[in-house]
């Protein structure tokens, strides 16, 4: 009979963890990480596009302006549809269990 390594056990398994929790596929507050970037960058984008309509600054300016709120904007669907991608593959991936109505509930969860 072979004996099992313990430590060895463990270590795979604490990398595996610690794989899992750097996802946004695993991770939901790392996907809400992102959502809330996307958010905070999507604010951005509406600053910049406000001034690329003032008339105090040249009209170089407001194109520079334009083409940053453009620029912002892929960015911030980007982190947003990354979050939303990742909220939603987590709700998939966990099983709906339903009690047993025999037996008592499940320790620990």
């Amino acid at each position: 009979m072979s004996e099992r390594n313990w430590e060895l056990e463990v270590e795979q398994n604490l990398q595996e963890f610690e794989r899992r929790q750097a996802s946004v596929w695993h991770n939901p507050s790392l996907a809400r990480r992102y959502c809330e970037r996307g958010i905070a960058v999507a604010l951005v984008v509406v600053l910049t596009s406000y001034g690329s309509s003032l008339r105090g600054i040249s009209q170089d300016g407001r194109n520079l302006f334009f083409a940053c709120s453009i620029f912002g904007s892929m960015i911030a669907i980007a982190f947003i549809s990354i979050g939303i991608g990742g909220l939603v593959n987590q709700r998939r991936q966990t099983p709906s269990r339903r009690p047993s109505e025999n037996g008592p509930p499940p320790i620990g969860w």
